[in-house]
């Protein structure tokens, strides 16, 4: 019998051949490519049959007879590469097999875990294919990568598809993408109502066990088609609907089997399921619904790792189900639960460390965790923990790029990691870091765009850094230096709206930056400095206040607020009163009908700054005290503290604000607008003196 592919794998790594297997045999080639000349001759319809039982190999001192037939009978191997593949007797010696057969160019590799050609614990490749053996060379062999961050089970399976049949990737990628959209809700409804009959089968399977096995391995075919390469396809058409009756459907599925059907792999899909389900559950903004299905998955990981503690993929899977938990908790302002799931998930991760101290992927987890421990802690105002775990975070994942240095995934991971340490220094009130950070970050983004000319991701990272950049040197008094950071924000955003116009995101960021620059200009008090685009910008965004998202919204109000202040110092106040009226008027119904937003908090404040710089008898301590009831949460942040404190200075009663002043001021904030109404109360005599957008040092 003559074998289309021969799959090599280790049996820990039995799930991921199960998969491979159907993925090869159930793929029906284009009808267009069936019997084209391609690379190996006519390309057939299907890649049947392909050999992959060899569970009598478990107890043979060498190669079954069986398998070295199956093998010089095979056209192709497919090694399923891993670490436990890499340490693979029965792996090797099959790769070996095939290559004295002299078929080095129908070898292939595809890889689930570790790393390439590294030789320590995280090698994927067994010795036969990396190193060579008995005369034979080493080789490169086409590999497809299904490793998070590589080319994702879809892209995997065409590589290999693409590779056994002799023809281009493109010619399957294709005949996918024109099919994608008209088969998307018809293989959705095939796929249910498949689960369906096999629900019913599997009541049956007192009288017919061996028949329901088939079956359930169909059902549950189905279902990792749809929690992977339906889920990726469905997220691209942003058909959440869809998704969310295909995981809803799984969940039911997993749900009905009887407990003692429930094993190894079907447990971990149904926890993989049910976070699918949270996670476009919270997307909808269903917290309760989220959380429950979490936390399901997260009992479900835990009795896994009950049955073998030691498992490093059921550790990892527990780590992600207590990440969701405590995200959930996080998004919902409830720090305290959050804290707790987050530690657990610290814990694991840990554990992962422990496991295999110089994996990067484990150092990396570990970064995370803490990471997401710093933004809870932060959240509730435990600003030197929160910098602690912001540290450690940083540290860890700082180890995991010097375990691997040319990974741009990672370095990229620890430029992110660095400017939330940035937000995290800036909220602790440690400015000079946190601006220390922030060059970093920027620095580090410019050496990506360096390497990678072109790359417009790296581009919006970089207009971001340089924002973030630009605040903190605001916040530190050093105006005109902050002035050059936003022009050159404004530049690069400038730019990639140009390149994509019709990119909403790009063009919602650079609104808002419009709006960050012109208050770099009030702060500064020039008005007839602002510039031509920066002012343009602010005339789109004034009009119309009401067909936006809320916090987009309250943004534009604060646009309106912005040329009305420049209107009343350019001598034009009764254009600039009614300006201002509207955008107030807008911004409390704002307020009252989203009370918990801070975003729209912020500029609440920032507008009533506005209106009184531009009206001083409309402010009166009664509506400080108003406005401090209103936006006094927690969560607000130094220049919202500022802010607030000009206004009680503002409202003639600077007892009110010394407090918030003495605090900022000791913390070096030198915002210039803060620090011209705080001297001019008499409340703050020395530190950084503003001189002509610039700082000086008093002390």
């Amino acid at each position: 019998m003559r074998y289309r592919a021969f799959i090599s794998y280790s049996h820990r790594d039995a799930r991921w051949a199960r998969w491979l297997h159907r993925a090869l045999e159930g793929y029906a080639v284009p009808r267009r490519l069936v019997g084209a000349a391609g690379e190996f001759g006519p390309v057939p319809s299907r890649l049947r049959p392909v050999f992959r039982d060899r569970d009598e190999l478990a107890s043979a001192a060498d190669l079954g007879q069986r398998v070295k037939d199956a093998l010089v009978a095979s056209e192709a191997l497919v090694v399923i590469c891993s670490p436990a593949a890499a340490t693979s007797r029965w792996v090797n010696q099959e790769v070996l097999a095939f290559r004295r057969l002299g078929r080095d160019a129908r070898l292939y590799a595809l890889i689930v875990d570790g790393e390439p050609n590294t030789g320590d614990a995280r090698e994927c490749f067994p010795p036969a294919l990396r190193d060579g053996a008995d005369g034979l060379p080493p080789l490169e062999p086409i590999a497809a990568d299904a490793r998070p961050g590589g080319d994702g089970h879809a892209l995997a399976r065409l590589k290999l598809l693409a590779g056994l049949l002799g023809v281009e990737l493109d010619a399957l990628r294709q005949r996918d993408a024109q099919r994608r959209h008209r088969r998307m809700l018809a293989v959705v409804a095939a796929s249910l109502a498949g689960m369906m009959l096999t629900g019913w089968l599997a009541w049956t399977a007192s009288v017919a066990r061996d028949d329901a096995r088939r079956r359930q391995d169909q059902a549950e075919d189905l279902i990792e088609f749809m929690l992977t390469d339906l889920k990726e396809r469905l997220e691209g058409l942003q058909r959440l609907d869809v998704l969310d009756a295909a995981a809803d459907k799984a969940r039911e599925y997993f749900d009905a089997l009887p407990p003692r059907d429930l094993d190894e792999d079907a447990l971990a899909r149904s926890a993989q399921a049910l976070r699918q389900l949270g996670d476009l559950r919270m997307r909808r903004g269903q917290w309760d619904e989220a959380l429950a299905a979490f936390v399901r998955a997260r009992d479900i990981d835990a009795e896994r790792l009950a049955r073998a503690p030691d498992d490093t993929q059921r550790i990892f899977d527990l780590a992600q189900s207590e990440f969701w938990v405590g995200n959930v908790h996080f998004r919902r302002n409830r720090y305290g639960e959050a804290l707790l799931a987050f530690q657990a998930y610290r814990d694991a991760a840990a554990r992962l460390v422990r496991s295999a101290p110089d994996r990067p992927e484990w150092l990396m987890e570990l970064g995370y965790a803490h990471v997401n421990l710093a933004s809870a802690h932060s959240g509730a105002r435990n600003h030197a923990l929160a910098l602690e775990h912001a540290e450690r975070g940083v540290h860890h994942q700082r180890q995991a790029i010097a375990l691997r240095p040319d990974d741009e995934t990672l370095q990229r991971e620890v430029i992110e990691a660095v400017a939330w340490l940035g937000t995290i220094q800036g909220n602790a009130g440690q400015l000079h870091d946190a601006w220390r950070s922030r060059v970093e970050v920027r620095e580090s983004w410019e050496a990506q765009a360096r390497a990678h000319p072109g790359d417009l991701r790296i581009e919006q990272k970089l207009a971001y850094a340089w924002r973030g950049e630009a605040t903190a040197l605001l916040w530190l008094g050093r105006g005109e230096e902050a002035l050059a950071a936003y022009g050159e924000t404004m530049t690069r955003l400038a730019r990639l709206v140009a390149h994509d116009p019709d990119n909403a995101g790009w063009a919602r960021v650079l609104a808002n930056a419009s709006v960050d620059h012109a208050r770099a200009w009030v702060d500064l008090q020039r008005p007839d400095d602002f510039p031509a685009p920066v002012l343009a910008r602010l005339q789109a965004m004034a009009d119309p206040l009401e067909h936006s998202v809320p916090e987009h919204a309250a943004a534009r109000a604060q646009a309106r607020a912005l040329l009305a202040w420049r209107a009343a110092r350019m001598g034009e106040r009764e254009a600039a009163q009614a300006q201002l009226d509207s955008a107030w008027r807008f911004l409390e119904g704002l307020r009252a009908a989203h009370p918990q937003d801070t975003t729209i908090g912020r500029h609440y404040v920032e507008v009533a700054l506005l209106r009184q710089a531009t009206e001083p008898d409309w402010l009166s301590p009664a509506r400080v005290e108003m406005l401090e009831a209103d936006v006094d949460d927690a969560r607000l942040g130094l220049a919202e503290r500022a802010a607030l404190a000009r206004l009680w200075i503002a409202a003639g009663r600077p007892d009110r604000a010394q407090a918030s002043v003495d605090t900022l001021h000791a913390q070096g904030f030198a915002e210039a607008a803060f620090l011209r109404a705080c001297r001019h109360a008499g409340l703050c005599t020395s530190g950084p003196e503003v001189v002509a957008g610039a700082t000086t040092d008093r002390r």
